[in-house]
């Protein structure tokens, strides 16, 4: 069974921030989900990832212009 949480470290990779308070105000940020602890850590659920599809999308680069180049 998967875990339906991201673990402390996953956080903190996710945020770059150790402390609770700067987690939180990462994901503030971010727009992710979370909910807090009694003890102020972060609890994400994995589902609140996968909500975020207004990521915006990179656009295709531009090939090379070759009817640029006169033979």
């Amino acid at each position: 069974m998967a875990t339906r949480f991201l673990s402390g470290a996953e956080i903190q990779d996710l945020t770059g921030r150790v402390r609770y308070g700067s987690q939180r105000k990462a994901l503030d940020t971010m727009g992710i989900r979370y909910h807090t602890r009694p003890d102020g850590r972060p609890v994400v659920q994995v589902s609140a990832l996968a909500e975020r599809t207004d990521a915006p999308v990179p656009a295709e680069a531009p090939g090379p212009n070759w009817g640029a180049i006169s033979a």
